[in-house]
């Protein structure tokens, strides 16, 4: 299913299935049900790592919630105060009414016994504002399903605030192969274009590395790389790059290089010269599996004539990946990518040499 460009330009978007977070919205949903059934408003907070993923928890929760029961969902960004003004109407104890999807605060005994799902993304749980809507909406059947920051919980006064919570949900970090499958739906739900899968799992090789496992990183990636897909192109492992290098914090720095360089054993700079040219040839590959590295390690000791380095290769792939040009795969250790362009190797190569 082919939504478009909302699937990674919307902060608020509900995906179509949430995934991997399967045990944590069975435990959400279980413990809003009992609630529901004893006629008593239940507040879940939902928190976690930036980027990790709240907004979106929160919002599929209330979805279903709302799917299930019938019940009308308000989507609050904390952020926006013309939001906030239906928040001060709960607390000021104004009635409302639902009427479709919208809410208004207006009297109407007709729905005085339906609940109202009260989505909060991004709540200062220690705000005035907060505190209030909590009070209130035990008085108003009013389900509160906020997400927050995992730092927040920190502070000391957290102890009181706690008190006033009914339950609170951590969201776990997501291995490299959950995030891999979060990455993909999105670019499946999002580009007008087929992407290679391999160009997918790179993506998601430089986030685990680099930075940590959190959606927010890849699908930024993907917004920077829509672009190129939009306009028919074919999004390479070069593009990948280019739109990760500042996200990133990647290695690509000449001197920096050029030091690991001189300070390598010649193997080490000869075999990735073989890698560097062998990737720059082939620019949509990204990886570069064992076996090619020992055939490409066997090639050049043949070339040098040097029967004995054949034996050095685990050598030189330890010190390749100990100076931190070469890198494993997360998904497979027998599986080698390097962050810095072949080309760039390549010209820093024959500058030194």
């Amino acid at each position: 299913m082919n939504i478009g460009p909302a699937a990674i330009f919307d902060p608020f978007f509900i995906p179509p299935e949430l995934l991997h977070r399967e045990k944590e919205l069975k435990v959400a949903e279980t413990f809003v049900e009992d609630g529901i059934s004893h006629q008593y408003p239940l507040h879940i907070v939902v928190t976690g790592i930036n980027g990790i993923g709240k907004t979106a928890f929160v919002n599929y929760l209330g979805e279903k919630i709302k799917d299930a029961y019938g019940f009308p969902k308000v989507f609050v960004n904390m952020h926006d105060s013309e939001n906030k003004k239906f928040l001060n109407n709960i607390i000021g104890g104004r009635k409302f009414s639902f009427i479709g999807n919208e809410v208004e605060c207006i009297s109407n005994e007709k729905y005085k016994d339906l609940f109202l799902v009260l989505v909060l993304d991004d709540v200062d749980l220690y705000s005035s504002l907060f505190r209030k809507v909590l009070r209130e909406s035990k008085k108003r059947n009013i389900i509160v399903l906020a997400s927050a920051d995992a730092g927040t919980l920190s502070r000391k006064s957290f102890s009181n605030l706690e008190n006033r919570l009914d339950f609170i949900l951590k969201l776990g970090i997501y291995t490299p192969r959950q995030l891999f499958d979060i990455t993909l739906q999105r670019v499946k739900l999002a580009f007008p274009i087929e992407i290679d899968i391999d160009v997918i799992r790179y993506i998601t090789d430089l986030v685990c590395e680099f930075d940590i496992n959190r959606p927010s990183v890849s699908i930024e990636i993907l917004r920077r790389l829509y672009p190129f897909a939009a306009s028919g192109m074919e999004i390479t492992v070069e593009d990948v790059r280019k739109c990760s290098h500042d996200l990133l914090w990647i290695l690509n720095d000449d001197l920096v290089i050029l030091e690991a360089l001189r300070n390598m054993n010649m193997q080490s700079v000869l075999l990735l010269e073989k890698m560097a040219l062998h990737l720059s040839r082939r620019p949509k590959k990204a990886y570069l599996s064992f076996k090619e590295l020992r055939d490409l390690y066997y090639l050049l000791c043949d070339e040098i004539r040097d029967e004995i380095a054949k034996y050095m290769l685990n050598e030189c792939v330890e010190e390749l990946l100990e100076s931190e040009i070469l890198f494993k795969s997360v998904f497979n250790e027998n599986y080698f990518y390097l962050t810095v362009p072949p080309t760039f190797i390549l010209n820093l190569i024959d500058a030194i040499f």
